[in-house]
């Protein structure tokens, strides 16, 4: 505010000299055109600058609010986790997977009697579509209907998948040749699924869901306590309990 202030009444004596007084290139004009012209350059500047603030204080608030809603969600399901299952069950949340190049983690790894179980945990809103490895979601553009093909890295389906590829990597690079169970679990009550079609993981529809899934997942006879114990060593002591 103060730059344009400065721009208008620097352009307001500029004008006055030249048409008033008759004046082109003394010193008092050319200090008004300098002031003018910095002026002017300034305000454009401090516009282009507001905007860009502007923009950027709208991506963080959104960043900030998804962070807030998945960590909200995750807390609800680690104190379910540690509610419904027994002391036999390490419960490792947020598990990083320690192989070259790897950027993400799982955000629950189970590790008992019934397997190795990984839960990607998803705090959306919406009507989806989930078919094979692929995630639609249903959407409004210009006032008319559509359905959208989620991208590599905003997929759902595409993430649980991939984590599931580098989990199994891992462990194999480690000698354990194991296969893990994986499932998409929806929290927060607002994600509509509209249909819904077998692939490598099991969707799941609420914290309740969650509980009957893992009550009727069988115990896996392979996961004995010995190798139980053996797969908490390579996964570390940083479980919930």
């Amino acid at each position: 505010m103060v730059v344009i202030l400065i721009a208008y009444f620097g352009l307001e004596y500029s004008f006055g000299d030249i048409f008033v007084n008759k004046r082109w290139l003394d010193r008092t004009f050319v200090l008004s055109a300098i002031s003018f012209t910095t002026g002017f350059l300034l305000g454009t500047l401090e516009l282009k600058f507001l905007e860009r603030i502007g923009d950027y204080l709208d991506l963080c608030i959104y960043n900030l609010k998804n962070a807030w809603k998945g960590n909200w969600g995750e807390k609800k399901t680690f104190n379910k986790l540690i509610e419904i299952l027994d002391e036999r069950y390490k419960i490792y949340p947020n598990f990083h997977i320690p192989i070259s190049g790897n950027n993400f983690d799982i955000d629950v790894v189970i590790i008992g009697p019934k397997g190795i179980i990984c839960i990607e945990i998803k705090n959306i809103k919406g009507k989806f579509d989930f078919i094979g490895k692929e995630t639609f979601k249903h959407d409004w553009h210009n006032g008319n209907s559509c359905i959208d093909t989620l991208g590599e890295y905003n997929s759902p389906s595409r993430e649980v998948l991939r984590h599931s590829l580098a989990l199994e990597k891992w462990l194999k690079e480690k000698g354990k040749n194991i296969l893990s169970k994986h499932m998409l679990l929806l929290v927060g009550g607002k994600a509509i699924i509209n249909k819904l079609e077998p692939s490598h993981y099991f969707i799941v529809k609420n914290l309740e869901e969650l509980q009957l899934r893992l009550s009727d997942t069988k115990i896996d006879p392979y996961f004995t306590t010995e190798v139980i114990q053996d797969l908490i060593k390579l996964f570390g002591d940083k479980y919930l309990r």
